[in-house]
């Protein structure tokens, strides 16, 4: 399932306390794989639902083309589920822009 938007999502699953686009980009983060938006972005989510600011990440693969394939399409946004004893799903907004270096070497430089 494309994720594009959050207000059609069940209410289990938690949204962004912010809006993304009043926070301008403040990151470039080269290499934004799995641990990357498990972790890293996950951790910048939380800073600005918490204090705001222009933190928001500008994701840059210097090689391969498969994390802005799969963020672009949904602006940004992807859910990460904790696993315990309760599950928790919670929708991420602190990538602003994908982009690979093969692909838009201008994009990378721009970052």
């Amino acid at each position: 399932m494309r994720l594009t938007r959050t207000d059609t999502l069940p209410a289990t699953v938690e949204t962004p306390a912010y809006i993304p686009a009043d926070h301008g980009v403040g990151i470039v983060h080269i290499g934004p794989g799995a641990f990357h938006r498990a972790h890293q972005a996950v951790y910048t989510d939380t800073a600005l639902a918490a204090s705001g600011g222009d933190w928001r990440i500008a994701a840059l693969s210097m090689r391969s083309p498969m994390a802005k394939n799969q963020l672009a399409p949904q602006n940004g946004l992807f859910s990460v589920t904790s696993a315990g004893p309760t599950s928790q799903t919670r929708v991420i907004a602190s990538i602003a822009s994908a982009a690979t270096l093969a692909d838009d070497p201008a994009a990378a430089i721009a970052a």
